[in-house]
């Protein structure tokens, strides 16, 4: 999940939960939490491992969710950072979907 009117010091959009091999078909409320034993999560823009959520106080911010389907399990580890991520799916991709969602202050 990313924010894309947000820029952190990388210059890229504001990550704010990135998870892989995620084993479970429902995602609910608070699963990088509860459900965190089922997937691999990296480090969001807040600089801690999991889901931070949307906190725009300036405007209205445009959230976007993409998920990915991988020919294969990635080998990353929680802690894992967006480049790594980038570089693990790099010609694992069959299928990918995204939904927006914008959160107005």
């Amino acid at each position: 999940m990313i924010d894309t009117d947000s820029k952190p010091l990388s210059g890229f959009e504001w990550v704010h939960w990135i998870a892989v091999n995620i084993i479970m078909t429902d995602l609910s409320e608070n699963a990088s939490i509860d459900l965190s034993a089922g997937m691999v999560q990296g480090v969001n823009d807040f600089n801690t491992i999991g889901y931070g959520g949307p906190t725009p106080s300036d405007k209205p911010h445009t959230y976007v969710i993409t998920v990915y389907a991988l020919d294969a399990k990635t080998t990353l580890k929680n802690g894992f950072a967006k480049g790594d991520f980038d570089a693990a799916i790099d010609g694992h991709v069959l299928a990918e979907a995204q939904i927006e969602g914008v959160y107005k202050p």
